[in-house]
């Protein structure tokens, strides 16, 4: 539900080495064992829940994480080992990167399939209080989304979309960049069709929408509607321009991406192999070790 989630438009680029094992960003067994917690602790980051609430939510989660981890991973698994054999065998190009940045997201958008329901009818239980500390919340992320890439200097935008990237290559675990990788980063950015201000006007577009389906909760059909245009990542609703220049951008990043992994030494492909395996199995054992504990 978080507004800044344009902000997560560049994220998206970057998941070609990782897998959306959820929707926080644990990526070790003992991490994933505690998915629910850390996902109530997400939504109670955004509002306080009264009792009736976090023991519905809790229950809603416990259920998630089940579904997840019993259907999900060993998709998430099987859909790694081909993806390591198709960022060793080939010369990656933009189409190929983009083929699996639509893989990934159709994964995502499983898991939000799911949980929407359960966001409703939370929603739909807010007192009115709790509904102006929500979008309090969700103002506060929008501040800082703004702080970060809009009320900056060219310079200090560059550096955080750069920062930004690296961020989330990190957990493809390449190590050091070489002083072309780091070229072709900064190259990258300079190359953006700028889209930070326009993005913060759509979120608060965003907020508005959310907005008016809260003040309209009770009405369940309407307000799942409106989460499920809110929460997935699909540009055809935003302002025209934004769209364009997302699109313009987008096929800017993917082609850097393969360029980025094209250039990977055999020292940084190791370890980013290294960390696919590491996932591959890790999926595998969480999903065996819940289905022979329900045996």
């Amino acid at each position: 539900m978080k507004s800044a989630q344009l902000n997560t438009m560049i994220k998206r680029f970057t998941l070609i080495f990782v897998c959306l094992i959820f929707i926080s960003s644990c990526t070790t067994k003992v991490a994933y064992n505690f998915l629910d917690w850390a996902m109530m602790w997400y939504f109670e980051s955004y509002v306080s829940l009264n009792k009736e609430q976090k023991k519905y939510t809790k229950k809603q989660l416990d259920d998630f994480h089940h579904w997840h981890r019993t259907t999900q991973l060993p998709r998430y698994a099987l859909y790694l080992e081909g993806l390591k054999i198709r960022l060793n065998s080939d010369q990656l190009n933009a189409e190929m990167i983009h083929k699996e940045t639509d893989e990934l997201q159709l994964f995502l958008d499983d898991s939000l399939n799911y949980l929407t329901p359960l966001f409703a009818q939370l929603l739909a239980s807010f007192s009115d209080q709790q509904v102006e500390e929500l979008l309090a919340s969700i103002a506060d992320d929008r501040d800082e989304y703004q702080q970060e890439f809009v009320d900056v200097s060219e310079k200090e935008l560059h550096k955080a979309r750069i920062k930004e990237l690296k961020s989330n290559l990190s957990l493809a675990s390449i190590g050091s960049y070489s002083k072309q990788q780091n070229n072709t980063l900064k190259n990258w950015s300079h190359s953006l069709t700028p889209f930070e201000q326009l993005a913060l006007e759509q979120q608060e577009i965003w907020a508005e929408e959310l907005t008016l389906a809260l003040a309209e909760r009770q009405d369940r059909v309407k307000l799942e509607a409106t989460l499920k245009k809110l929460l997935f990542v699909h540009t055809d609703h935003w302002a025209e321009e934004l769209e364009r220049r997302m699109d313009q951008n987008q096929a800017l990043t993917y082609a850097m991406l393969a360029e980025l992994i094209n250039s990977l030494s055999s020292k940084q492909r190791k370890k980013m192999n290294r960390r696919i395996d590491n996932y591959i199995e890790d999926f595998r054992a969480l999903a065996l070790a819940k289905t022979n504990s329900a045996n």
